[in-house]
């Protein structure tokens, strides 16, 4: 059921950048993704003043940093977990890290949208408006890049798994 549901709605790709390996590729894909993971726990060592001040109310600005202190330690290992993964062939291992970048999409996008109201609704439009955009950006193409090479290796795994069984 798992794999269904991602072979069906997740792309997958044959090479990563047109000439570098799916398994490389995965690489440098974990050892980027923790520059997000940085950047989430930096925006909580900031606190709460810069998401105050367009808007948002003081406690939902604590709930929103705290979730983002939780995502970025989380990501910061399941980054971790798939350089592993993609060294060692571990497919259950790419299949965490894919489901996580759902649960990750859903609870930054929601903040996001969250922050973008309370902005847009205390007259920082394009203050709400960029930073939605923006966010948008990166989920596309995390979706249209980061997950198909990553969901491509993984289903080199499984064929491979399947061709010496």
């Amino acid at each position: 059921m798992v794999q269904t549901v991602l072979n069906r709605y997740c792309l997958s790709s044959k090479s990563c950048c047109f000439c570098i390996t799916l398994k490389v590729g995965t690489i440098l894909i974990a050892i980027a993704g923790l520059l997000p993971s940085v950047s989430l726990l930096l925006a909580y060592g900031a606190g709460d003043g810069l998401l105050v001040m367009y808007g948002v109310d003081v406690l939902i600005a604590n709930i929103i940093l705290h979730l983002y202190a939780i995502l970025g330690i989380l990501l910061c290992g399941v980054n971790i977990i798939l350089l592993i993964a993609a060294i060692t062939y571990n497919e259950k291992l790419i299949l965490l890290y894919l489901w996580f970048a759902w649960v990750y999409f859903v609870v930054d996008f929601g903040s996001v949208l969250v922050i973008s109201i309370s902005a847009i609704s205390k007259k920082f439009f394009w203050f709400g408006m960029t930073l939605f955009f923006v966010d948008l950006v990166y989920w596309i193409s995390l979706y249209l890049y980061v997950f198909p090479v990553v969901n491509g290796f993984r289903k080199n795994i499984h064929t491979i798994v399947i061709y010496l069984t």
